[in-house]
């Protein structure tokens, strides 16, 4: 069975992410609402083309993101709990920018915070870290 470069890079995320110590949750495409905490989930990331004609060429770029989650005792301990967990992933996904050979460079793209407070639970906050990844294929391959 080939392995499609999608499917090389959104696997090795999630092998840096699995090698976190003390996540509650950390799951891949995860369809359910979160609620162990801290909690981390990959959304994979789909390819988008990019033609060159004049050199053979086809630049991708795929957007994966990576949902963090974290719960306090007090709203004002999420900020310190979020930077925390958001450290240690970011530290973990872009210390080799080339994901083991599985992609050419990656870089963070957008970092978005989400706050979840609900009432009657404790203050839980949520951020969305979108990566990019790219790499180049001649044209007449996808992988």
């Amino acid at each position: 069975m080939t392995i499609t470069k999608e499917e090389e890079i959104n696997a090795a995320l999630f092998d840096r992410l699995r090698s976190l110590s003390g996540l509650a949750i950390c799951e891949r495409n995860r369809d359910v609402p979160v609620d162990t905490f801290p909690a981390v989930v990959l959304r994979d990331g789909d390819p988008t083309p990019d033609y060159n004609r004049e050199v053979a060429t086809i630049w991708w770029s795929m957007q994966p993101e990576i949902e963090l989650f974290v719960e306090a005792d007090e709203p004002s301990e999420l900020g310190p709990a979020m930077a925390s967990l958001y450290a240690k992933v970011s530290a973990a996904v872009l210390a080799d920018a080339t994901l083991g050979g599985a992609t050419e460079d990656l870089i963070e793209a957008e970092n978005k915070q989400l706050p979840l407070m609900a009432e009657g639970k404790r203050p839980t906050m949520g951020r969305v870290l979108t990566l990019d990844a790219r790499w180049t294929t001649a044209i007449t391959t996808r992988t």
